[in-house]
């Protein structure tokens, strides 16, 4: 049926060409519409529940806040794990779901268990939930020296635009500072001021009906109108010293003399203190950082960004811009495509010595290429690295199932049939063959779509795109090779002639000799094997990006004015190379500066430097290297300092390279159960750098209250919690409106913030109306904690994370792992980080390999009708190893994710050729004796076996050497299916000739 469906083809050539070009139209519409990104759209099931506690310490918020939430979270269906850190103010719990549940459920689930556990938290803790996904990354970053609300709120507007933070700058607040010696003067007590200013919000009080029945609802406003009203407000009598906290009070003075804040306060608008600072190129300025949404398309949201700054006249700087790294990567690889269609069509050219033949076959693959875009775009998918790199990878191959149609084609025509009977026998002849080389080669992929680690789902859309290209494939194969059949030239290559007459020589030899050729092949397969299984694992290569990121912690008590004081020499330095190093920009963050840093784990006396590299990528990485010598130089000894070559937030979902989390109920155990494991693990070979918890310790003052010592001075535990707020934290009275615009309202004593020197003396009021300092009613120590408390599944942990390596995760690990069940024999722990997800995904890619090499064996069982012939195709497979071994080793690649995803496309490839040699022995069995049946059907099909390995080899030879910007995923794929390809073809040659011999010579006997 279809050869004489290509024989109609082959008649209506202009048809076929206008069908064709159509799809082309399709696919540059497509291409225009698609959303271009790093990465797929991968929502990543991950979520965390924010919950604030004014006031209270690390151990109170873990006890109180974040232990009765985590109780809650446990119960919540679809949770695989969490995590938590209790911080002073403030409890973080991480929830991850299972990859199956989607984000938005997973925020709903999580909202109704925060709902449920709020019943048992304490008044005043305030809660949120969001989702935590890679959207977090910042896509643009700039400085703005214009009015940095107006800027916010004109990038707000911006479509796809998730959230805008403004950092360098803080909110404004209204400040009442009491002053100590007006109230002394005006004999107040600051309880009384307190009391008289607080109600200032609205509160509703429920619905009242009228006499007709008629409903409305009633609520008090006790806000102030303005900064007058507040100065006016009277805040009691004088002689209103005497009343105290719990009501009590001497008689009244004869003259009820009012007192009116203006006259013991000083009222102001200041900005809120914010414990930390933000430079850019050394100066102090705002810094806007845009985070998208998580379907937004990168590259179309900075554009917008940049679009909406231009036309308002914006005066900016950039200083990361994530879609330049996305819009190069994605520009390598379609430059990458290109040169490997040329490359291909090149070798295309070789074989079959015409112009016009060539075009014929290789039109497949731009052809091929816009209906996979089609496809792709109908199914709502991105341009990436993962669905390029599959396009990428799959070039050469668009032109195989051409190739052989072809090839037979082109034989028929050898033979002086007319051109419609050429191609009813072309296509006839081979069609059964071609479908079934290419459902092999997808059928692989097919297990991807039951994967459920990360880096399995990662590389499902890679599949996706590599799968329906080649399908596209077979579909142009059978149209465009009948189509332009009439304008095939016949033309004998006397080169290959020779070689083909050799190869039949060789093969002829190798056939005498099979137990040679066996002993030989083992020799090879078997070390190669042994090589690659116990060859040491990795997760994902490491990204070389525009961006050198450096982290700097000092020690545990500076302050972030401090730590910049430090920082400030070092970016002197880098700016005062700026020229030399070809620095693009040095964006610097001391201490907090915003709520995403302290989610991120940073820390008042802790920094951040982001240094942004232009000029030729290629040299970005020596670049790196020199300046960093350049820093570690001049580095003060005060400061330590961890490198990020490519910024390290992604590591809060992939996690450390390896993790150990360490059990124990208390903290001074975790402790030093940490340090002794840090300086053990350091000490292994290929460890750069370990962190602890417990690296990076903060001293508290512990005010411990004597309750006796306050009974005696006629005072309350509770009494000395609220007079003690207002002189450090300020208290919160309530909201008032300025211009327009609402701020809030804090109570301060004094004009300044206490000294620790001068705790002790700081005077509360007893409910006598005496002074009392607070030395009298308690005592004061000093404590090293943590900055955060550590919870996993709820319990009480340490992390010791590997953060840098020059090894493998999976050598690493190993050593680790000995380490602990020798030295640390009754620790309980667990290994983590990327070593978790790289044992998930190598699980989920074991059984993907299997599952995909027993479907491969089902479709060559169906294509051959038996089930004993399958095996002498089969018996390539095997040889992929010695493949991946000569990569290995010769490259010195990791065997990684990328590289196992490439042994799986292998399998499905590698038998495409094993398949055309084998279809056409079966088709010639009986014209002659076996062995020449074998020779004759290698012969004739040595030209399409040399043509389809040389094209694939050669259109991925450009991610092979390619050195651009994400060209550390498609590298490993390349290198890997080169070599596998061209050792296969090898033994296509010659082993699977021998073995049909072998095989049919038994089944006769």
């Amino acid at each position: 049926m279809l050869g004489n469906l290509a024989a109609a083809v082959s008649k209506r050539p202009i048809a076929v060409l206008m069908l064709l070009l159509l799809t082309v139209v399709l696919g540059f519409i497509a291409l225009t519409k698609m959303n271009v990104d790093i990465l797929p759209n991968i929502e990543f099931p991950y979520a965390i529940v924010m919950a604030s506690y004014m006031g209270g310490g690390a151990l109170e918020v873990e006890e109180l806040v974040v232990k009765p939430i985590e109780d809650m979270v446990s119960m919540v269906s679809g949770v695989k794990r969490y995590y938590s850190t209790s911080y002073d103010g403030m409890g973080l719990v991480f929830v991850e779901f299972e990859l199956d549940v989607p984000p938005s459920d997973a925020v709903m689930r999580l909202e109704r268990a925060v709902e449920a556990a709020s019943a048992f938290l304490p008044e005043g803790v305030k809660t949120s939930v969001f989702e935590l996904d890679p959207s977090v990354i910042p896509v643009y970053v700039f400085l703005t020296t214009d009015d940095e609300e107006r800027v916010a709120n004109l990038v707000r507007r911006v479509e796809g635009v998730a959230n805008v933070e403004v950092v360098g700058t803080s909110k404004k607040y209204v400040r009442i500072s009491l002053d100590p010696d007006k109230l002394k003067r005006y004999e107040l007590n600051p309880a009384v001021v307190e009391y008289f200013l607080g109600g200032g919000s609205v509160y509703p009080f429920g619905i009242v009906e009228n006499e007709k029945g008629e409903a409305y609802h009633v609520s008090i406003d006790g806000r102030f109108k303005n900064m007058d009203d507040l100065l006016n407000t009277i805040v009691g009598f004088r002689g209103m010293k005497s009343m105290s906290a719990l009501g009590a009070r001497k008689p009244s003075p004869a003259f009820m003399v009012p007192v009116r804040l203006k006259n013991v306060a000083k009222v102001e608008v200041v900005q809120e203190e914010v414990r930390g600072e933000v430079r850019a190129n050394g100066e102090p300025g705002v810094i806007l950082i845009v985070r998208k949404q998580p379907t937004a398309n990168t590259v179309d949201v900075v554009n917008r960004i940049k679009k909406v700054l231009n036309e308002n006249g914006v005066a900016y700087s950039e200083l990361i811009n994530q879609a330049r790294f996305t819009e190069r990567t994605i520009r390598n690889l379609v430059k990458n495509l290109l040169v490997g269609a040329t490359v291909a069509s090149i070798v295309v050219l070789l074989f079959l010595r015409s112009v016009v033949s060539m075009l014929v076959v290789v039109f497949a693959i731009p052809i091929s290429f816009m209906i996979t875009i089609v496809v792709l775009y109908f199914s709502g998918l991105s341009l990436d690295t993962l669905t390029l790199g599959g396009l990428a990878t799959a070039v050469g191959m668009l032109v195989d199932n051409a190739i052989v149609v072809f090839e037979n084609t082109y034989r028929h025509l050898s033979m002086r049939k007319k051109y419609h009977d050429a191609a009813r026998w072309g296509v006839g002849e081979v069609f059964g063959a071609i479908f079934a080389s290419t459902v092999t080669t997808v059928v692989v992929f097919v297990p991807f779509l039951f994967a459920s680690s990360i880096g399995a789902v990662m590389f499902r859309y890679f599949a996706l795109s590599f799968s329906l290209s080649l399908f596209a494939s077979l579909g142009v194969a059978v149209l465009m090779i009948p189509a332009g059949s009439r304008w095939v030239k016949t033309r004998e290559w006397i080169g290959f002639e020779r070689f083909k007459e050799m190869y039949v020589k060789s093969l002829d030899t190798v056939l005498n000799r099979k137990k040679i050729v066996g002993l030989v092949t083992l020799l090879l397969l078997i070390p190669a094997a042994l090589y690659v299984v116990y060859s040491p694992m990795d997760f994902m290569p490491d990204f070389e990006t525009d961006l050198l990121t450096l982290d700097f912690l000092a020690p545990s008590q500076y302050s972030y004015k401090m730590v910049g004081d430090l920082l400030k020499p070092l970016e002197e330095v880098v700016l005062a190379h700026k020229e030399e190093f070809g620095i693009d920009s040095v964006f610097s963050t001391v201490g907090v500066v915003s709520t995403y840093s302290r989610i991120f784990g940073r820390t008042e006396n802790s920094a951040r430097m982001e240094i942004k590299f232009a000029g030729p990528y290629r040299t970005v990485a020596q670049r790196k290297d020199r300046l960093l010598e350049l820093i570690k130089s001049v580095l003060p000894d005060s400061l330590e300092m961890k490198v990020s070559r490519s910024g390290e937030e992604m590591s809060q979902f992939l996690g450390q390279p390896v993790q150990i989390t360490v059990y124990a109920r208390d903290l001074k155990e975790l402790e030093d159960v940490s340090k002794r494991l840090k300086e053990r693990i350091s000490r292994i070979d290929g460890v750069e750098r370990v962190e602890t918890s417990f690296d990076s310790m903060t001293s508290v003052v512990k005010v411990k209250i004597n309750r006796n010592a306050a009974a005696v001075n006629a005072m309350l535990p509770a009494m000395v919690f609220q007079q003690l707020q207002p002189y450090t934290m300020g208290k919160p009275l309530g909201n008032i409106e300025i211009d327009g615009e609402i701020y809030p309202v804090k109570l301060f004593y004094g004009a300044s913030t206490p000294s620790l020197e001068s705790l002790s003396r700081l005077v509360l009021t007893n409910f006598m109306g005496g002074d009392v300092y607070l030395g009298m009613v308690g005592t004061f120590g000093i404590l090293r904690i943590p900055p955060g408390i550590e919870h996993y599944m709820g319990r009480r942990v340490a992390y010791v994370n590997v953060t840098e390596i020059s090894g493998s995760i999976g050598r690493i690990s190993r050593s680790v792992t000995e380490i602990m069940e020798r030295e640390f024999p009754d620790l309980e722990y667990e290994l983590g980080g990327q070593l978790s997800s790289l044992e998930e995904t190598v699980s989920d890619l074991k059984l993907t390999i299997f599952v995909g090499v027993l479907l491969v064996f089902m479709v060559l069982a169906a294509q051959f009708e038996s089930l004993l012939r399958p095996f002498v195709v089969f018996m390539v497979i095997p040889f992929i190893l010695v493949g991946v071994a000569f990569t290995l080793l010769i490259f010195r690649i990791p065997l990684n994710v990328p590289v196992l995803v490439a042994a799986l496309a292998l399998a499905g490839v590698v038998v495409n050729n094993a398949i055309v040699m084998i279809t056409m022995m079966i088709q010639l069995k009986g014209s002659g004796s076996i062995r020449e049946t074998v020779l004759k059907a290698a012969s004739i099909r040595l030209r399409p076996v040399l043509m389809t390995t040389l094209t694939t080899v050669a259109g991925l030879i450009p991610l092979a050497v390619e050195r651009g910007e994400g060209s550390e995923m498609e590298r490993p794929i390349a290198l890997t299916m080169i070599f596998g390809l061209l050792i296969t073809m090898l033994f296509t040659l010659f082993l699977i000739p021998m073995l049909f011999e072998l095989f049919e010579r038994k089944r006769e006997s």
